[in-house]
């Protein structure tokens, strides 16, 4: 790969990184005017960000 390829790809990665970010924070804020923002920022946050790792590490137990 070239390193322009390679920048490419980093920009794209960061860009998706970015609007996954937004619409977790907006989905957090409507939910918080529903739950509660201790809930949602303790519970519901702490949910979303603890869940790739759990599922990666449950994947890479159950393929061997």
């Amino acid at each position: 790969m070239s390193l322009a390829t390679i920048i490419l790809i980093g920009i794209f990665w960061l860009v998706v990184l970015s609007v996954a970010s937004e619409f977790l924070a907006l989905g957090a804020e409507v939910l918080s005017t529903v739950f509660g923002a201790g809930f949602v920022g303790s519970v519901i946050l702490g949910f979303i960000t603890m869940l790739p790792g759990y599922l990666s590490r449950s994947l890479r137990q159950l393929l061997g």
